[in-house]
C-alpha cells in the first residue's frame, strides 16, 4: 500500500489515508479533523487536508512542491499552482507556485498578481504598493473614486485612521465628504497644481498667496497650516488633537484643526428659570397674608 503523500490509484493507499484527487493521486487525508500518523493539516487551492511534511524540495516526489501550506506554516509536499484559478476564492497563485491569500484592496503589494480581483498593484506614489484601480472604472463595494498628486484612482474606503495600514492615512476626498486610504504627502512638491502640503500630510486645496502659510513651519507653535472654510484662505490655525479642544459646533478635522460641524444638530440648553419666576406665586400669598394679620391685630388693638 502507497504511504503519505505518495502516488495513488483507487485505494491503494496505507491504513487512514486515501487516494486524494492531485495529480498522480496523492495518499492522504481530506479535511483535517483525522490526520493520521506524520501527516499535517495543511491548503491546497482553499480545501483543507493531511499531507506529507517536508524540509526541502528533494523530500517531494517529482511534479510537487516544498511550500508553507500548513495551518501554522509548517512546509508541505503539495501539488504547484499553475494560474489563479487554480487556487480557492481570495487566494492567487504566487511566484512560488503556490496559493496564498490574496491583497485586498488597499493591500501591500509588489505586483498585480498578489492583488484580488480586479485590483492592479498601484507604484510610485504609493510606498510597499497599494492594490486598488487606475482611474475610478474599477471601484465597485469597498472602492472610493479619488485623487492622489492630481491623479484618479480607486482607494480603499476609510473612517478613522486604524482603517488604514501603517504608513497611510484617512483624508477626505475633495467634494464627496467621504475618507479613503492614502500616502501622506511629505511637502508641497507631493501635492497636486493649486494645493499645498498641510498637518497630517494632507494635500489642502489652494496654493498660499500673499499674507498666507504655504506649510506648517511658517505658523506658531501649536498652530497648523490649514485651509479656513470662511476666507477659503490658507491660515494658521490652532490645532488640536480631539473634538473637546474645540468650540460649540466645531470637531477636530483630519487636517488638525477645528472645523465647522456639519450635520450635527446643536440642542440649546433650556436656560434654568429663576428663582423669583419659580417661588413668584407663593411670596405673593405670604405678603398678602402677613398683611391681612398685620391690619387685624392692628383692629383689634384699637377695640
Amino acid at each position: 500500500a502507497a504511504d503519505l503523500g505518495e502516488a495513488c490509484m483507487g485505494d491503494r493507499c496505507a491504513t487512514g489515508l486515501s487516494c486524494l484527487d492531485f495529480p498522480g493521486g496523492y495518499c492522504g487525508v481530506q479535511g483535517c479533523l483525522s490526520c493520521v500518523g506524520d501527516s499535517i493539516c495543511g491548503e491546497v487551492a482553499g480545501r483543507e487536508y493531511c499531507l506529507a511534511s517536508c524540509n526541502s524540495p528533494n523530500d517531494c516526489r517529482s511534479g510537487y512542491i516544498c511550500a508553507s501550506a500548513g495551518r501554522n506554516g509548517e512546509s508541505l509536499c503539495i501539488p504547484p499552482c499553475m494560474s489563479d484559478q487554480d487556487c480557492g476564492v481570495g487566494q492567487v497563485c504566487g511566484d512560488q507556485r503556490y496559493c496564498e491569500s490574496a491583497a485586498a484592496l488597499g493591500g501591500a503589494c509588489t505586483q498585480s498578481d498578489e492583488c484580488a480581483s480586479p485590483w492592479t498593484c498601484l507604484s510610485g506614489y504609493f510606498p510597499e504598493g497599494y492594490c486598488g484601480g487606475v482611474g475610478c472604472a474599477q471601484c465597485g463595494v469597498g472602492g472610493l473614486c479619488g485623487q492622489v498628486r492630481g491623479q484618479e484612482y480607486c482607494l480603499k474606503e476609510c473612517n478613522a485612521a486604524d482603517d488604514c495600514r501603517n504608513g497611510y492615512i484617512c483624508a477626505e476626498q475633495k467634494g464627496t465628504g467621504r475618507f479613503a486610504c492614502v500616502p501622506p504627502c511629505a511637502d508641497d512638491n507631493e501635492c497636486a497644481v493649486g494645493e499645498a502640503c498641510g498637518a497630517q500630510g494632507v494635500c489642502i486645496v489652494n496654493a498660499p498667496s500673499a499674507g498666507q502659510c504655504g506649510t506648517n513651519a511658517a505658523c506658531a507653535t501649536g498652530e497648523v497650516c490649514g485651509l479656513n472654510s470662511q476666507s477659503n484662505e490658507l491660515q494658521c490655525m490652532p490645532s488640536c488633537v480631539s473634538d473637546e479642544a474645540c468650540g460649540v459646533g466645531k470637531v477636530c478635522g483630519v487636517e488638525g484643526f477645528c472645523v465647522e460641524a456639519i450635520g450635527v444638530g446643536l440642542i440649546p440648553k433650556p436656560e434654568e428659570d429663576s428663582g423669583c419666576e419659580q417661588n413668584g406665586p407663593a411670596r405673593l400669598f405670604w405678603l398678602w397674608l402677613t398683611v391681612v394679620v398685620f391690619l387685624w391685630r392692628r383692629k383689634e388693638s384699637l377695640a
